[in-house]
């Protein structure tokens, strides 16, 4: 038992319902112990322990969207998908609205806008089967402009040089950065 517990507890009289609360700890399986006695006289007969077990689950799962968000090519061919961390649903938008369980339930992948200059928004989140809620997710997909101007000088300009060891003077700019050369 992943539970611990000081004997003896008080007996109390049999009802067919019985409140409980389970030990706390990292969630897994649970398991309570009962003894029953009778009213056999003179002190009724006490019985040997009988068990019911559950799995406690507080954990929310957790989504993922595959591509990664982020700045993609024009042309880029774009669809998103939505992978929970355990057996979810998986509800989301695409119109910015925060979601809901009335929301759309991701079922197959999500087509992403791929025209230059536009982002696609989705937001999302996963409910498991016994209620675990997660956080609503926003992610952005976005497909760049090519935009980048760029120069390239060699020893400031000159046209000749007396050596093969020359300085490249390099200028780049766009929207987005630029991230290498």
């Amino acid at each position: 038992s992943n539970d611990s517990f000081l004997w003896p507890f008080a007996e109390e009289p049999y009802t067919t319902n019985k409140a409980w609360t389970l030990a706390s700890g990292s969630d897994g399986p649970r398991t309570v112990y009962i003894r029953f006695r009778d009213k056999s006289l003179p002190t009724g007969i006490q019985y040997p322990f009988i068990t019911a077990s559950i799995n406690l689950d507080t954990t929310p799962p957790v989504t993922t969207p595959s591509p990664v968000p982020g700045n993609y090519l024009n042309g880029s061919t774009l669809s998103v998908t939505l992978t929970a961390s355990e057996a979810s649903k998986i509800y989301y938008t695409v119109d910015g609205t925060t979601p809901t369980t009335s929301s759309l339930v991701y079922a197959t992948p999500i087509a992403v806008n791929t025209a230059a200059g536009t982002s696609t928004t989705i937001k999302y989140f996963a409910v498991d089967s016994i209620g675990n809620q997660e956080g609503v997710k926003t992610s952005v997909w976005s497909i760049a402009t090519i935009d980048l101007t760029a120069s390239v000088q060699i020893n400031g300009g000159a046209n000749f040089t007396a050596t093969p060891n020359v300085t490249l003077n390099l200028k780049a700019s766009d929207p987005s950065g630029v991230a290498s050369y």
